[in-house]
This record gives structure tokens, sequence and C-alpha cells, in this order.
């Protein structure tokens, strides 16, 4: 498959077909997320916070990170809010890395969900054998982190 780049006034994009279609959608943005517990952040804060997505066409490669000094006192599930663009579709991702989270017996990893014209990212709990349960505030410390590198359709 040869890939031709084209030019033209500002505008550069990329073409498999000679210039018929272009891919011209490409943008890198930086974003805060935001982790709430049953939709507020009272009294969270973080030691670091950063967010970054690269959208190619119509996916969004995100990167996000939250590393937390304090929990605050709200009970609930855990969500990571301010993703900068709604999803078209339902989308799962795992989390690449994770730390000091009290996940329930016999469950293994975090995931994260984000529904169909969201830009909220629920964090779940799985395990083999084991439904798929919400995280929320029991299974948080003073000093939980969360890595989530993923792409999703926007």
């Amino acid at each position: 498959m040869t890939q031709n780049v084209f030019q033209s006034f500002n505008t550069q994009a990329v073409s498999f077909d000679n210039g018929i279609n272009l891919l011209d959608i490409y943008s890198v943005n930086e974003f805060t997320p935001e982790l709430t517990i049953d939709g507020s952040s009272a009294g969270i804060t973080y030691e670091m916070q950063f967010g970054y997505i690269t959208c190619i066409g119509n996916m969004g490669m995100i990167n996000v990170g939250i590393k937390l000094t304090d929990m605050g006192s709200e009970t609930g599930e855990l969500s990571i809010q301010n993703l900068p663009f709604p999803t078209s579709q339902l989308c799962f991702m795992a989390c690449s890395a994770f730390s000091n989270i009290n996940l329930k017996n016999r469950y293994s990893w975090v995931s994260c969900r984000i529904d169909p014209g969201s830009n909220v990212m629920h964090l779940q709990q799985c395990g083999d054998n084991k439904d798929i349960i919400s995280l929320d505030d029991k299974d948080l410390t003073n000093t939980s982190s969360f890595y989530v590198t993923g792409a999703y359709s926007i």
C-alpha cells in the first residue's frame, strides 16, 4: 500500500488512494482528568493529574494518570470525568497500571467503561469467572493511583 501526503492550502492530509479520500483530522491535546465519587470531586486532592489525547480521524488515543493525596469523604462509584470528546460507541479499556486499590476477593485488574455519547470513564474491577463490578470509595485509599492508556471512537 502506498501512502501519499497531500498539501492543499494550509491543510496537510494523508491519502491511500491518490487524493480521492483524505485523512485530514489530526489533533493533539492536553486535558485535566478529574476523579469523582458518585459525581462529586469534593475533598479530592492530587499528587499527579494529567491527560493527553491524540485524535486521528474518528479515533482518540488517550493517556490518563491520576495519583491521589486525599480521596475526600464522598461515597459511591468512581469515575474519571472531563474526557475531551464523547465516545460514539460503548468502549472498554484496561488500566495499564494501578496501585493502592483494594480489589475485592478474586478480582485482579481495573478496567474502564465509556458509555455511548459520554465523556466519563467509569472505573470497574474485573476477575476470572467474576462479574464486572464498579469500583467505589471503599476500594480507594488516600494514595491510590490509576494510569489508563487506550483508544476510543469519537
